[in-house]
């Protein structure tokens, strides 16, 4: 089927609302490429050759996502974090009075930190656009830990020692 047609169509008015389906879907794919390209960088290329497909076959001007590949400052970056969320959760502890992430232990002399500063360095090198992927990924961490949780509070063993 011809898809081109159907994508061209001139936006649709409802009433007070106008439909823009060209605009949709080319907001949706920018959308869709970008936090792919963050989640894994090495595939830029691919993502970078299905816009250019979008624009060639459908029509579609799309936004180039150019992200480095991390902070210039020294420090962890947070795509680096983001990626392996699960590492950072068992490597790092959390000080509560300086508000910095520390890490536990390190084969070098020195340990990693992240504070506020290195996660304002990497948003403004990534741009605010990454907050998005990046929230959805910790939610997506989270909510996998406490389903874990719930099923070890259900145990009885466990539930049993709970009501002593």
């Amino acid at each position: 089927r011809d898809l081109v047609a159907l994508i061209n169509i001139k936006p649709l008015r409802f009433i007070d609302t106008t439909i823009d389906l060209k605009a949709h879907i080319t907001h949706y794919m920018d959308m869709t490429f970008y936090n792919l390209t963050t989640v894994a960088l090495y595939n830029w290329k691919t993502y970078a050759e299905m816009r250019n497909l979008a624009q060639e076959k459908y029509g579609l001007k799309m936004i180039e996502v150019h992200l480095p590949g991390e902070t210039l400052e020294q420090g962890v970056d947070i795509l680096v974090i983001m990626r392996n969320i699960h590492v950072f959760v068992s490597t790092y502890y959390y000080n509560l009075n300086n508000q910095i992430f520390i890490e536990k232990a390190s084969d070098s002399k020195f340990l990693n930190t992240v504070n506020i500063g290195h996660l304002a360095n990497s948003l403004r090198t990534h741009g605010v656009g990454i907050m998005n992927t990046t929230v959805n990924f910790t939610f997506q961490f989270l909510k996998q830990k406490f389903v874990i949780f719930s099923q070890f509070l259900y145990d009885d063993h466990i539930k049993s020692r709970l009501f002593k």
